[in-house]
């Protein structure tokens, strides 16, 4: 399961008709700590922003990420599933956050039953709400330095460091 961090970044940036200023930008980063998301934030976003800081890394809440091409804004949503205890006899909701983009709220809702429509458990969308989530960058094993593998030449024995 992914752990998402939200990164805040602070850089300068040329606004129409306002000339050059201030702008904070969220992104989240799939990563494995704080300092693996720091790192990546600055692995994804030196190649295009010459001078910028993160101003905070959060972990977040987020359980999936329903990525789909195309312009839009990304949208997080909390989907409560009801379930039925039959030892208590008592029926339970859990809540599940996620985040999608989409052009509007009409496309996150069809998005969101298009993900779920397998579905057996009985579900409310109870909220949609627009973030200000930039980029996504999900973990990507080809992005990975490999350390080289030793190989039986490369390593020695006691004698040969004895002479």
């Amino acid at each position: 399961m992914a752990t998402w961090y939200l990164s805040k970044v602070r850089y300068l940036r040329e606004v129409e008709g306002k000339g050059i200023r201030p702008v904070t930008e969220h992104f989240l980063m799939d990563s494995v700590s704080f300092s693996d998301a720091e790192a990546r934030v600055y692995a994804e976003l030196s190649p295009t922003i010459s001078e910028f800081v993160i101003t905070g890394v959060s972990k977040t809440k987020y359980q999936e990420i329903f990525p789909y091409e195309g312009i839009g804004f990304w949208y997080r949503c909390k989907i409560v599933y009801k379930t039925y205890d039959e030892a208590t006899g008592k029926e339970n909701r859990v809540q599940q956050l996620v985040l999608l983009n989409a052009a509007d709220i009409r496309q996150v809702y069809d998005r969101i039953t298009d993900q779920l429509q397998g579905t057996t458990l009985e579900y409310e969308i109870t909220e949609v709400v627009k973030s200000p989530i930039v980029e996504v960058y999900p973990y990507n094993p080809a992005e990975e330095t490999t350390e080289p593998e030793l190989s039986s030449n490369n390593i020695g024995t006691v004698q040969d460091l004895e002479s």
